[in-house]
């Protein structure tokens, strides 16, 4: 702008001498005269206009001589050099999101492609995962090689869990009032029979838990005649008189010394050279009976023995046993027991415990004793493991020998006999 003024002020200057040139009548410069007021004269630069390269610079005045009013027409000059790059300026705030497109055409459907899982292999824990592909084209059939996890570490030993409760039947009774009566108050778990139902003391009562009674076994036989009542007392000597009639016969005097019963229970080695395994507290398998003549006692399919009347019992019984010497390191794993017992109760009426010999693991138990018997169809008995281990019942099987008969090789004998 100081140039466009500088060039004003020139065109100005140049504009006034000519005018005052121009005022004279002639060439003869007279004396100067007083200087005159300063005519209204007014100035304005209305527009500056870049011209082509290589043109003329041009001042146009588009007013009077009064008031001038200048427009500026200067060329553009020739181009210089490319600058320096600038500084990259601050990143601009980000702008709305645009609207959404509308949804294309669908494309058309492409072929099925059918996966099939084919095999599953476990290798060691070394091994890396792998998926190989067994099939082409569509159909592919993925085989899993899958490496196998370490062994995790063993968790901790769980708590113990509470004590159960035991119930000890200890006898029967014809009704509930005649329980009460006998027994007003109880132990936490005795419990009684009555009629087929089992009260057990409980919560300061007794309470009736339903009925104890397996599956209705087959109607028995008929039990053996009972024995003959005694004598009647023989009535006083009357006195001797006339021959009066014959008096009536007494009664038939008891019999003299009667029958006892007996019976045999036996399991043999049939066959197993590596015997049969017992399990601590569980029942010694009974297979057959025999010279049971007066049938006084039946063998369940739960190897227990039901007598068939009540009375007074004498038990013996055999047992061959082999143990494992690897278990023989402590007084309890040497002591072998077993014991004939009733059902539900914990009184061992025939018994016997050895101490096994590393040196022979042959084992044989023998055990005597009287059992009563009160309630012929509640009361059943067992021959029972009473060892802290497994036990092993065993003898060569009879296919060693030149005999098929089991009495000349039983695993365990049981001779019963009725005393009355």
């Amino acid at each position: 702008m100081n140039c466009e003024y500088q060039k004003a002020y020139e065109y100005v200057k140049k504009f006034q001498k000519n005018n005052l040139i121009q005022g004279y009548c002639c060439n003869i410069q007279g004396p100067t005269g007083p200087t005159g007021p300063a005519g209204p004269l007014t100035m304005n630069i209305s527009e500056t206009i870049t011209g082509n390269p290589g043109s003329e610079a041009k001042v146009i005045n588009n007013g009077t001589e009064e008031n001038i009013d200048l427009t500026f027409v200067i060329p553009m000059g020739p181009t210089g050099p490319i600058g320096l790059e600038g500084l990259q300026g601050p990143m601009g705030p980000m702008g709305l999101p645009g609207p959404i497109g509308p949804t294309g055409i669908e494309g058309p459907t492409g072929p099925a492609v059918n996966i099939e899982i084919g095999s599953v292999t476990m290798t060691d824990s070394l091994s890396s995962v792998s998926v190989e592909d067994s099939g082409n084209g569509n159909n592919h059939i993925l085989n899993f090689i899958i490496p196998r996890g370490e062994k995790g570490v063993q968790g901790a030993t769980g708590p113990t869990g509470p004590a159960g409760t035991s119930v000890t039947i200890l006898g029967s009774f014809d009704s509930e009032q005649a329980l009460r009566e006998k027994y007003p108050t109880g132990l936490p778990g005795q419990s009684y029979l009555v009629e087929g139902d089992l009260f057990v003391w409980s919560n300061n009562d007794w309470t009736n838990v339903g009925k104890i009674r397996g599956p209705e076994g087959k109607i028995g036989p008929t039990g053996p005649t009972g024995p003959q009542g005694q004598r009647g007392l023989q009535g006083i000597q009357g006195i001797s008189g006339s021959n009066g009639p014959t008096g009536p016969t007494g009664p038939t005097g008891p019999i003299g010394n009667q029958e006892i019963g007996n019976a045999y229970v036996v399991t043999f080695n049939n066959n197993s050279p590596d015997g049969i395994l017992v399990s601590p507290f569980h029942r010694i398998p009974l297979e057959r009976k025999d010279i049971d003549s007066t049938d006084i006692c039946t063998l369940t399919q739960f190897d227990t023995i039901r007598f068939n009347q009540g009375g007074v019992y004498k038990i013996n019984f055999i047992v061959n046993a082999t143990v494992n010497s690897s278990n023989l390191n402590t007084l309890e794993e040497k002591t072998i027991s077993v014991g004939f017992k009733k059902v539900f109760e914990k009184i061992i009426y025939a018994g016997d415990a050895v101490y096994a010999n590393p040196n022979d693991l042959s084992v044989k138990l023998v055990g005597q004793g009287l059992v009563v018997i009160n309630d012929p169809i509640k009361e059943e008995m067992e021959l029972v493991n009473l060892s802290k281990h497994d036990i092993t019942l065993n003898t060569p099987p009879l296919e060693y020998l030149k005999t098929e008969s089991y009495y000349a090789n039983p695993i365990v004998s049981i001779i019963i006999q009725y005393l009355g």
